[in-house]
């Protein structure tokens, strides 16, 4: 069984208030500060079990260039296979830590998928940050 679940209470607190009030993210900064590579194992179980907390902390770290290309991969691996959730979420930390406007892809076609109406809201949200690029627009007005 996973450590995620009782990592994340610990680091985040309770997932309601996680949900309704958004996360605070000092808790895991600091833990992140204490033992970097613990942390970085709990954001890729948080990954492994769909949960789009995880793939949006990376956003929330002061990182050096290593921590910042294990965070780089970890993400770019579990897009293929992720849920819309992470999938958003992926694509904006990914755009946050590289610079690269490619990884709106994966949040436009979020966007103009069938997921839950909050995802695809959640998406169109994370999309503000995004340089609006020819490809990014014509996605967008798609959805």
């Amino acid at each position: 069984m996973s450590e995620w679940p009782a990592y994340r209470q610990e680091a985040f607190g309770d997932p309601y208030l996680v949900w309704h009030d958004g996360p605070d993210f000092t808790e895991f900064q600091a833990r992140f500060a204490a033992d970097p590579e613990q942390a970085t194992r709990m954001l890729a179980a948080g990954l492994a079990e769909g949960d789009a907390l995880a793939a949006r902390t990376p956003r929330a770290l002061a990182l050096t260039p290593g921590q910042r290309a294990e965070l780089v991969r970890l993400l770019t691996e579990a897009l293929p296979t992720a849920n819309p959730g992470v999938r958003l979420e992926a694509g904006a930390s990914l755009f946050a830590l590289t610079g690269s406007p490619e990884w709106s892809v994966p949040v436009v076609e979020v966007l103009s998928s069938g997921a839950h109406w909050g995802v695809r809201l959640d998406a169109a949200i994370r999309l503000m940050a995004f340089p609006p690029t020819p490809g990014l627009v014509a996605g967008a007005v798609q959805a």
